[in-house]
């Protein structure tokens, strides 16, 4: 059975297992069989934001596209702190590695942004070529961690 309630999120918190999402659901409009299902059933939810008549709010698919986007840029940043994959980088890519200047994850942005042709890794959110260019690497890098 499936059944829509109007909801108010009034918390969220992050936790290792995943995030948690508190609402307040009116007593007159909480699903009783939500209230008699045992701790740890699952449930399908689908949400859409309303505004105060009731109507859907539109879905900003722009905004959804920029966050993936930036996911990439993330993405990019975390693998450069990563000592593996500077290790990776200075073995695969010596002369990119031995050009970057800094050291440690500076140098691995460095040696990434030459690797990738991109002035800076924020291109990875705009440049459709560039990304291609980076997931490429990514699989290398993966490649090169289970020879190890």
């Amino acid at each position: 059975m499936s059944e829509a309630v109007e909801a108010i999120k009034i918390g969220l918190k992050q936790e290792p297992e995943g995030i948690v999402v508190t609402f307040r659901i009116q007593p007159e409009d909480f699903p009783e069989h939500l209230l008699l299902a045992r701790i740890n059933a699952r449930f399908a939810l689908a949400f859409q934001e309303i505004d105060d008549h009731e109507a859907p709010k539109p879905v900003d698919h722009e905004l959804k596209s920029r966050r993936r986007q930036n996911a990439n840029v993330m993405r990019a940043a975390i693998a450069c702190g990563e000592t593996s994959f500077q290790t990776f980088l200075s073995k695969a890519y010596p002369t990119h590695w031995a050009g970057g200047l800094g050291e440690g994850k500076v140098r691995a942005a460095d040696a990434m942004r030459a690797l990738l042709n991109v002035d800076s890794r924020k291109e990875l959110s705009t440049d459709k070529d560039a990304l291609q260019r980076f997931d490429a690497l990514l699989a290398q890098y993966e490649m090169w961690k289970q020879g190890q």
